[in-house]
């Protein structure tokens, strides 16, 4: 928040110029093609990176789908998540928001240039309403953000919460690909105390194909795209390290027998899908590609 305030004032003084600037291209889309409304939201945001000293390093940009539209589907940590993917996303995307924090100064201004969707948690009709928008736009080949946490922490130190099954819907009525974006320390640059420099990472993973996600069940794929995203975040823990040299089903039986009574959910739950013959509760963990991600 302190960051945030500070990039604010050492904006201050192109705020006159660049505000209308933002607006008027945004009221007037016949005029201003989405590659120079996107040009523009990124030089905003690269002016906010140099005054606020944000660096943001991007991975995985090779593997995002060349044609047709996507659904990105990224962890959330703070103001600075949906600026740090536009700003690594070279191709025109937009952004799925919530409706009450998207009218303040600036934030409107971003929504209306990407011509974002509002979409209003306590009105189960608009919502639906912009779930059927996103997903006719998204058949005629454009790229949307969403947020499947639905809201995030203050000072969240990479947390990774549920995903919410609801916000997968877009993706089984379009059939497009999903990508799971993995963002890393986003959270220091606008929410929390910090005030010096600071680097983020927005990984960019591997797409997951309708073919691959088509029979799953919305709450199925929530489970399997927050799975993709938290392996960047226990990585380096033995228990993934394990996995990366694991060869063969017995050695990871052994590990997970070792391991279960010193992990948390997230971690045994990542082991389990890994693990394609391991049951948790009565139920057989979803095994897709993890392996191979964790082999990477």
């Amino acid at each position: 928040m302190i960051k945030f305030i500070y990039v604010i004032l050492m904006n201050l003084f192109r705020a006159p110029y660049m505000i209308p600037k933002m607006r008027r291209e945004a009221d007037h889309p016949e005029k201003y093609s989405v590659e120079e409304r996107y040009a523009l939201a990124r030089h905003v945001i690269r002016l906010m990176k140099v005054t606020g000293g944000i660096h943001t390093k991007s991975y995985g940009t090779e593997l995002l789908p060349t044609e047709g539209g996507y659904m990105m589907y990224p962890n959330h940590q703070g103001k600075y998540d949906a600026l740090g993917i536009i700003y690594t996303h070279r191709e025109p995307c937009s952004l799925v928001m919530d409706k009450a924090k998207s009218n303040t100064i600036l934030v409107r201004e971003f929504v209306d240039l990407l011509q974002g969707k509002r979409l209003d948690k306590k009105d189960v009709r608009q919502a639906l309403t912009i779930i059927n928008e996103v997903s006719e736009e998204v058949k005629q080949g454009k790229r949307y953000i969403l947020f499947p946490e639905g809201g995030y922490e203050f000072n969240n130190k990479n947390h990774v919460c549920d995903f919410k099954a609801g916000s997968f819907k877009i993706a089984l009525k379009t059939k497009a690909p999903i990508v799971p974006v993995a963002l890393i320390d986003s959270y220091k640059v606008f929410n929390s105390f910090c005030l010096g420099p600071v680097t983020t990472q927005v990984h960019y993973l591997k797409p997951i194909l309708y073919d691959e996600y088509g029979g799953l069940k919305t709450h199925e794929i929530a489970d399997l795209v927050k799975v993709f995203v938290s392996c960047f975040f226990y990585k380096q823990l033995f228990v993934c390290q394990s996995l990366a040299r694991a060869t063969d089903l017995i050695g990871l039986k052994e590990r997970w027998m070792h391991l279960r009574g010193t992990l948390d959910i997230t971690e045994l739950y990542i082991f389990g899908c890994a693990a394609s013959s391991i049951i948790v509760d009565g139920s057989v963990m979803l095994p897709r590609r993890i392996d191979v991600l964790m082999a990477e």
